[in-house]
């Protein structure tokens, strides 16, 4: 769904921007690298209230979405079972979720220098602020 609405304004009051390497999203047979960067696009010119997650960090744990809750003001999670919520998690993104559509392959050193390139010239400058990390 398009984030803003016309001319440009924004339907929402606060965005939440989740991350996943571009590197391993272009694995995938859906993988659509304009819609990517338009999202962060999106969230960078968005002057409301934001925060990112970076999906590697969430798998690891619920620090990151403690974090989104706070910013967002909600209190801290009590009486939640934080690895079983993981484990289901993650069976579920393999099994149902946008995990069935990766590919079994890895991009050579080469196609990750073009896509990092491609990917930097459709973000533009944020790139180095939200995606340098995956270089």
């Amino acid at each position: 769904r398009n984030m803003l609405g016309a001319p440009h304004t924004p339907l929402f009051s606060r965005m939440v921007l989740l991350l996943r390497d571009f590197n391993e999203n272009a694995t995938r047979a859906d993988w659509n690298p304009s819609r990517y960067a338009a999202n962060v696009r999106a969230y960078l010119e968005f002057t409301g209230p934001k925060h990112v997650v970076y999906y590697e960090e969430l798998k690891q744990g619920l620090d990151p979405m403690q974090k989104l809750l706070a910013s967002m003001g909600f209190p801290p999670l009590v009486d939640f079972d934080v690895e079983a919520h993981r484990i289901k998690s993650l069976q579920w993104y393999d099994n149902k979720g946008i995990g069935r559509t990766k590919k079994p392959r890895v991009l050579t050193k080469a196609q990750r220098r073009a896509l990092q390139s491609n990917m930097r010239n459709r973000v533009g400058k944020g790139f180095d602020l939200l995606l340098n990390h995956y270089c």
